[in-house]
């Protein structure tokens, strides 16, 4: 194996292609680069106006060695490639080329993935849809949506009608739904719609505890507003559904206690960054930059005991 940086091509480009480079460390010592030998170039989709995001590099075997790597891109599409070769020459586009999934022109793919284990075997893949890039972002009202994606030795892009739906409340302390996923041939993964117009996934997306955790933001063209609203969420991974116990301090008293009572997410202001993790003894706190240049944070739940640490390496 060797040191590499894994980048997407970002957005904009001449091209207008959707790219992974994977740059080798000691590439380029002499004054050049030489694809195939000091850097890899794998191109998702060679059509103009697309743009690959930041990716997401996995160990599927626990040796150590990234072997799958995940991206979206500016179309809604997430793409697998395939890096389990020691031979960099044939890693490639997984799939045959294809999407693993498609959310839809509307529904571009910007966060990085999160990525888990599946109990069943392959990966889970975790992502959100919706972007804060451009001025025009700031008024777009297009529905975006949470999904999670099954891959296991996928060899054609998931449909959408194979993914249970479960439901987001529209609250200021949100519930969802508890709708059972049981994974099979046709059963491959979760979804779930964002329920205010216009609001969209920001930061980078957090797996940890069997606990996915994601901010969401609602922008505003009021000046008076600090850019929008917002909202940190953390649901079941493998189902998308709301905990079976507290996952945030509803009541404000700096502890995750039963009467904080069920949630599936909690209002706490406009944070294009998202959150971050500050683990405790007991509870974890998340901590958000907003945009009125404050910070704010949120006693929340660690996940069961059983499935305490990390659950994704990269």
């Amino acid at each position: 194996g060797q040191w590499a940086v894994i980048v997407g091509n970002g957005y904009n480009s001449d091209n207008g292609k959707a790219v992974l480079y994977i740059l080798f460390i000691t590439g380029g010592e002499n004054g050049s680069w030489t694809l195939g030998t000091d850097y890899i170039k794998l191109v998702a989709n060679a059509g103009t106006g697309n743009g690959l995001s930041t990716p997401m590099p996995f160990d599927s075997n626990g040796n150590g060695k990234v072997d799958v790597i995940y991206a979206g891109d500016i179309k809604g599409n997430l793409w697998k490639f395939d890096v389990s070769s020691t031979t960099p020459s044939s890693w490639n586009v997984a799939i045959s080329g294809l999407p693993l999934f498609t959310s839809g022109a509307t529904k571009p793919i910007i966060a990085p993935p999160a990525v888990s284990l599946h109990p069943k075997g392959g990966q889970l893949v975790l992502f959100g849809t919706g972007k804060y890039l451009e001025t025009g972002d700031t008024t777009n009202t297009a529905a975006q949506t949470i999904y999670a994606v099954w891959d296991n030795a996928t060899t054609a892009t998931v449909a959408a009608g194979n993914l249970v739906q479960q439901v987001l409340t529209d609250t200021t302390i949100r519930t969802a739904t508890q709708n059972a996923v049981t994974y099979s041939t046709t059963i491959k993964g979760w979804y779930l719609n964002l329920p205010i117009s216009g609001e969209r996934i920001s930061g980078a997306p957090g797996l940890e505890d069997g606990l996915f955790t994601f901010t969401t933001i609602v922008p505003s063209a009021s000046p008076c507003d600090f850019g929008g609203r917002g909202f940190v969420n953390t649901i079941d991974f493998l189902t998308g559904s709301m905990l079976p116990f507290p996952a945030f301090d509803i009541n404000r008293n700096r502890t995750i206690g039963y009467d904080d009572g069920l949630s599936a997410g909690i209002e706490i202001g406009f944070s294009p960054g998202g959150v971050t993790r500050i683990r405790g003894a007991a509870d974890d706190v998340l901590i958000a930059p907003l945009g009125d240049g404050t910070l704010v944070q949120t006693t929340a739940t660690k996940g069961l005991a059983g499935l305490r640490g990390r659950i994704t390496w990269h």
